[in-house]
């Protein structure tokens, strides 16, 4: 468990008093107004974590600190993480850190008069993936939508048993199964990184840090008025409460803000809002005034719950420190790109090969938006896919590469894997595939869903995918040198059938020694709250 010891001592670290006043505190003050003239860093890109920053004015002080500490539920996930996790990622110039933000949907406690599930017990209302890059100067902030359909992993339930893996359930499943733990393990088998801390934010917390900053400025392109006459908003920019700011992020039905019914307009709103409130927390009406800065870190920490590494306000606080170079364009947010399930219409699947795609390129430290850190251009960034092309194939490379050696079907080695969502189409491909010679070592059902069909291999394998190509109409190959030594056959819903023996020879595979291009639409953290994303 994180060090929760109390440091002696009642003086603020730089030396000054608590009130701002004396040396230390127009220190504090110049230091505030610096950072200001540098663009206003942000302290991390998620409120959650970051307002924690600015307990390094207060939590020197004996009574402030052991009041914050004490606030601060540890949630465990001892003995409850997957056996097989993935490995660090990052760019070997350090070591990365994710971390998930959980909204918990509780309606403990003051939680039920904010609109908290239904029920008893509690499910994750939104999700959110914090990225901190190997050297800590970029951070993605990735939501995930809670109606897409994946595999839960076998996870240790509330009572303590434990259940079965589980195909096709919504992400939010896993929280109220298992808790932080099985949402963690459930991302992990998802995306294919390790996940290295988790905290969980109640409604009230929510509330309570949106007032302790005095509101948070909020834009609206016409006017909002809810069906169920909950919340009711002027259009263009207004600065909202905590209870106005949590119906309007948490608000899915009003088309006026992009309400569908689904997660995917509220998404959009929620990183709007919270690049808002970073900016708001680090401004002068905050940063300056000690009251309101303990106000806020009592309203945050009397909500949270953190796992055995971050349960402390000094973890909390060491974390913060870290980052504190970050600026708002450093920051990018992004959502798991979905389509809608064929399957169900009020269910989401990821894109593949682009949900792949993202993942692997923020485990990497890859920049989404094409920014080096502190601004300037690293690179043009792809552009997102048009509405409606979700789940298309990329197109092929620009130049066709050599064709590899011919490798005899009965030495390919296949793991048949079905992402169609259609019950058996692995067996059938197997059965297929294998009277065509080739091996297929084992069948099974991919983590989520797709469209299009997929070929993973290892770059020393280039020869043996695209043997298997030629038989599979339409797939795309995809290096990975993480791969299996068998070649990875993902069937998508478009996938047809196998090609007979002896047909027309199959069109070159699109394949590139590089991964697929990413197309994700983005949104920086410097960017207009009144744009659209």
């Amino acid at each position: 468990m994180a060090d929760k010891r109390i440091p002696s001592g009642n003086a603020t670290e730089d030396g000054g008093t608590k009130d701002g006043s004396g040396a230390g505190g127009r220190a504090a003050q110049r230091r505030a107004r610096r950072k200001r003239n540098r663009r206003r860093k942000i302290v991390i890109p998620l409120v959650v974590v970051g307002s924690l920053l600015l307990l390094t004015g207060v939590a020197g002080a004996y009574v402030a600190y052991r009041t914050l500490n004490g606030n601060i539920k540890t949630d465990s996930v001892e003995g409850k993480l997957s056996a097989e996790r993935p490995e660090v990622g990052g760019n070997g110039k350090g070591k990365p850190m994710n971390l998930v933000i959980i909204g918990s949907d509780s309606r403990a406690g003051a939680n039920k008069s904010l609109g908290g599930g239904k029920d008893e017990g509690e499910r994750s209302d939104t999700t959110l993936l914090l990225h901190l890059s190997s050297d800590r100067k970029r951070a993605v902030v990735m939501s995930i939508p809670r109606d897409i359909l994946v595999t839960v992993p076998a996870c240790v339930l509330r009572d303590g048993a434990k259940s079965e893996e589980r195909d096709r359930q919504m992400f939010n499943s896993a929280y109220e199964l298992g808790g932080a733990a099985c949402t963690r393990n459930t991302l992990e088998r998802m995306t294919g990184m390790r996940i290295d801390h988790h905290i969980i934010v109640d409604f009230s917390g929510f509330k309570g840090m949106v007032d302790a900053v005095g509101g948070v400025e909020i834009c609206l392109p016409q006017e909002v008025q809810d069906k169920t006459g909950r919340i009711s908003l002027a259009a263009g920019k207004r600065t909202v409460g905590g209870k106005e700011a949590l119906d309007f992020v948490r608000l899915r039905h009003d088309e006026a803000i992009g309400g569908n019914g689904s997660d995917l307009g509220r998404i959009k709103r929620q990183q709007a809002f919270i690049a808002s409130l970073a900016k708001q927390i680090t401004s002068s009406k905050v940063l300056l005034n000690p009251a309101r800065v303990f106000n806020l870190a009592d309203a945050l920490t009397k909500s949270i719950r953190a796992d055995e590494g971050l349960d402390s306000v000094k973890a909390l606080v060491d974390l913060a420190r870290s980052v504190q170079g970050i600026k708002t364009s450093d920051m990018t947010f992004v959502t798991v790109p979905v389509y809608d399930s064929p399957t169900d219409k009020n269910r989401l699947e990821l894109v593949q090969p682009d949900a792949r795609r993202l993942f692997q390129a923020i485990n990497a430290d890859e920049p989404l938006n094409g920014r080096k850190p502190g601004g300037g251009s690293a690179a043009s960034p792809v552009p997102a896919p048009a509405p409606g092309k979700a789940g298309a194939a990329p197109p092929a490379a620009a130049a066709a590469a050599p064709p590899p050696a011919a490798v005899p079907a009965s030495q390919v080695h296949v793991k048949v894997l079905n992402g169609s969502g259609r019950p058996g189409a692995a067996r059938e491909v197997s059965d297929a595939l294998a009277k065509r010679g080739f091996v297929v070592d084992s069948t099974g059902n991919a983590t989520t869903s797709a469209a299009g069909t997929t070929i993973e291999h290892a770059p020393e394998l280039a020869d043996h995918a695209h043997a298997l190509a030629a038989a599979v109409p339409g797939a795309v190959l995809e290096p990975r040198k993480s791969a299996a030594d068998a070649v990875v056959l993902t069937i998508g819903s478009s996938f047809k059938a196998v090609a007979p023996p002896g047909g027309a020879p199959a069109a070159a595979p699109p394949a590139s020694s590089a991964p697929p291009p990413l197309k994700v639409a983005t949104r920086d953290g410097d960017q207009d709250i009144c744009k659209a994303t």
